[in-house]
């Protein structure tokens, strides 16, 4: 159990710190005051449900902490990019990155969880991390989606590289397209009204 944690930890503290950076100290106390309730939540769920610890409901439990951390870690940084809106695309694009790969893993736990479930005679377990990760799921497509639609405002407000004869073309399209958007939007809203 012990080196399950310390695997599942340190591959994401790895993660973490190649997508990133590292933790500032208020992202470590606010990581923490997230985990310990929610630890507490799950260990209070299994003692309700009267559930049998095994090494499989550990595996499913250190997994569910380790989404929960990642999620929690990714939604920060699109707040911290809609707040301070940097220039950098490699900002955007390795919040992005970090944002699929957790949406990733919440789906790989998903699909593992109902295989399983198609094994065992006791569902509880099943039950309880299939909704744990399908909630997990959810807030990484919305988090995925707000860090696409960040990474599209970026790539709009990004000056473009000088080549010649493209730079006036170039600029000239994306306000073009910025227009078509605009009246596109102001239709449906007309049309909801």
């Amino acid at each position: 159990m012990i080196t399950l944690v310390l695997c599942s930890s340190s591959i994401i503290f790895g993660l973490h710190c190649l997508l990133y950076g590292r933790f500032e100290p208020t992202e470590s106390e606010e990581l923490y005051a997230r985990l310990a309730p929610a630890t507490l939540e799950s260990i209070m769920t299994v003692i309700i449900l009267d559930i049998d610890v095994d090494m499989e409901f550990l595996w499913l439990f250190t997994a569910l902490l380790a989404g929960r951390m990642w999620i929690w870690i990714g939604e920060w940084r699109v707040e911290s990019l809609y707040q301070a809106r940097t220039p950098r695309m490699r900002t955007y694009f390795c919040v992005l990155a970090g944002l699929l790969l957790s949406l990733i893993f919440e789906m790989f736990m998903l699909s593992y969880i109902f295989r399983a479930a198609q094994q065992t005679d006791d569902a509880r377990h099943v039950t309880m991390f299939s909704f744990e990760h399908a909630v997990l799921s959810i807030s990484a497509m919305s988090t995925t989606l707000s860090a696409f639609s960040l990474l599209e405002e970026a790539s709009l407000k990004t000056p473009v590289q000088s080549i010649p004869g493209r730079s006036q073309r170039t600029s000239w399209s994306r306000a073009e397209l910025l227009h078509q958007r605009l009246r596109m939007h102001r239709r449906k809203m007309t049309a909801v009204v």
